[in-house]
């Protein structure tokens, strides 16, 4: 039982990272993105 719950918090923990990792990705993306924009404005 005790594994289990350490278990299933060691995912929501991985979850969570991976996600915050995407959006930093998507954020940076972005960023780069609009940059190149102005440059070419």
């Amino acid at each position: 039982m005790r594994s289990a719950l350490v278990d299933f918090i060691a995912r929501e923990v991985r979850r969570s990272l991976v996600s915050d990792e995407t959006f930093a990705t998507q954020s940076a993306a972005k960023d780069a993105g609009e940059a190149r924009l102005e440059a070419l404005a």
